[in-house]
């Protein structure tokens, strides 16, 4: 790719702001210096949006793979044929998906084009049946894993030569230098100064595990009497279950009287900048494919209490980041939230520097970028 701009052609299932879109967007406001990224989503969304004030084009095709109630595969070849004749006017040297479903659409076309298609694999659920594997074995030329627990399981289905190790990125946290105040933010949100504060950011989908905090809370309760609870973020994607999901939590807190405890913050443009003002964010998942938020809150210097499964596993480095518990296990949730609060146990070894440290070695956009560049390179040799 050398002497040249080259141009990427990238794919989106998704395109409201979760975490891997997230990194997404920080990835296309890097890349777009050092490549010409062109982008196809199947609707609009905040993502699309955000892309698009970057400078950088977005093509809107609804993808030709649909299922009629959920169930039924049904393809359309109009979408199919506006994709290919896209890739054909670009010329791209390459097409990235970055969802697993990018790879119906794509995959066809790299092929006639004789171009590499890379896919961000996101977990080990993207291979989860037979159909998925058939797919990522006849379309992926390489597979991007963003945590050791998919990578093994793309390279027993793909082979250890197509795949790589690429964990996700974040931007450096307000990079015009302002100061937050951890004061300030709690006086804003009309929090006491002195209290004990964690939160947990994130979708409203059962796996996010809010549940198990509130399984935990009255034993963290017991020996931090002072403690509040933040739940930032909200039910994206239009999703039936994530409102639901979210309904049931508010309804149990308020039927056990934990409302002078728990706030519901919403979905917050400003959750890293809020992050500054916690003792500790926690991630009550059952299962965590990456947990952007667990390097967001190690970037601000903010311990972390995550699962000890999937990407958690790799980001959080215990103790010196924070601490890993069982998932489904609320006892051990409880006692390892107790600990970091307290600075006790193994608690004790947390170390403020650390964790920006370890954002900024493996986790930054501009490592991520790196990567990345490095993978088109030896793709397109």
């Amino acid at each position: 790719m050398a002497g040249t701009v080259p141009t990427i052609l990238y794919l989106l299932d998704l395109v409201d702001l979760g975490g891997g879109e997230t990194s997404f967007l920080a990835l296309m406001d890097r890349a777009r210096f050092a490549l010409k990224p062109v982008v196809i989503a199947p609707a609009r969304g905040p993502l699309t949006d955000a892309i698009e004030r970057l400078g950088i084009q977005v093509h809107i095709i609804p993808y030709p793979l649909s299922f009629r109630r959920g169930l039924i595969p049904t393809w359309r070849p109009g979408p199919a044929r506006r994709i290919e004749a896209l890739a054909r006017e670009l010329r791209p040297v390459l097409m990235h998906v970055f969802h697993f479903f990018g790879m119906v659409p794509a995959g066809p076309v790299s092929k006639k084009l004789g171009i590499p298609l890379v896919w961000t694999c996101h977990g080990d659920f993207e291979l989860s049946n037979r159909a998925r594997r058939w797919v990522a074995r006849r379309w992926a030329t390489h597979a991007a894993c963003v945590a050791e627990s998919g990578l093994r399981v793309a390279a027993a289905v793909l082979g250890e030569h197509r795949v790589s190790l690429n964990y996700l990125g974040i931007l450096p946290f307000d990079p015009a230098g302002a100061t937050v105040e951890r004061a300030a933010i709690r006086m804003e949100l009309d929090e006491p100064v002195d209290a004990t504060i964690i939160g947990v950011i994130g979708r409203f989908q059962p796996v996010k595990g809010h549940q198990h905090l509130l399984d935990a809370l009255p034993a963290v309760l017991e020996m931090v009497p002072n403690l509040r609870v933040w739940i930032i973020g909200d039910a994206l994607y239009g999703s039936a279950q994530e409102a639901e999901h979210k309904a049931q939590i508010e309804r149990r807190v308020h039927h056990e009287h934990l409302d002078s405890c728990v706030r519901f913050l919403g979905y917050r443009g400003d959750a890293r900048r809020l992050m500054r003002a916690l003792d500790a964010v926690v991630i009550p998942s059952e299962a965590e494919s990456f947990s952007l938020v667990a390097v967001e809150a190690m970037e601000a210097g903010v311990p972390v209490v995550g699962p000890d499964i999937g990407g958690p596993r790799e980001v959080i480095e215990s103790p010196s980041t924070g601490l890993k518990f069982q998932p489904l296990n609320h006892a051990d949730l409880a006692e390892k939230i107790i600990w970091i609060l307290r600075r006790d146990g193994p608690g004790a070894a947390f170390d403020k520097s650390a964790g920006p440290r370890r954002a900024r070695a493996l986790f930054s956009i501009d490592a991520h970028l790196e990567r990345t560049l490095a993978l088109y390179g030896r793709l397109c040799e």
